[in-house]
């Protein structure tokens, strides 16, 4: 199975950075041959961990969640229950649909669920509620 290469940019963009600052950011951690935000990264899972993005180990954690959320245990199972996400005794894995249940989540208070960063307003989801008169 051949994994799909990323772009610089395509990181930047998961990253919420400016394609300059990744660029910077991973010839800090020895990709010296990319140059262009169209340069493809070899072994995207350790440029997503220099750029700050979660890995997929870490999204099915239940403990990056609740740092995420800045939740504690108890806090974090009942945010769970309200999304219908059941979860038993003191796993530390994340049952499947968790994550994308989450992820919105996280997008819904304004946090970027890869990086743990606030995400700019441009991003946020939009209201569907109806401006008063």
């Amino acid at each position: 199975m051949t994994r799909k290469r990323r772009t610089v940019a395509q990181l930047a963009q998961e990253a919420n950075l400016d394609v300059d600052e990744a660029l910077i950011t991973l010839w800090d951690a020895g990709y010296d041959k990319v140059t262009r935000p169209n340069d493809t990264v070899k072994n995207v899972g350790y440029a997503r961990h220099s750029l700050g993005i979660a890995s997929r180990r870490e999204l099915k954690s239940i403990s990056y969640w609740m740092s995420i959320f800045d939740l504690y245990e108890t806090e974090f199972r009942d945010l769970l229950r309200e999304l219908a996400v059941p979860i038993e005794g003191k796993t530390e894995r994340l049952p499947p649909k968790a994550v994308s249940r989450l992820r919105a989540e996280a997008r819904k208070r304004g946090i970027n669920p890869l990086t743990g960063k606030a995400m700019p307003l441009s991003s946020l989801p939009k209201s569907k509620e109806k401006p008063p008169v």
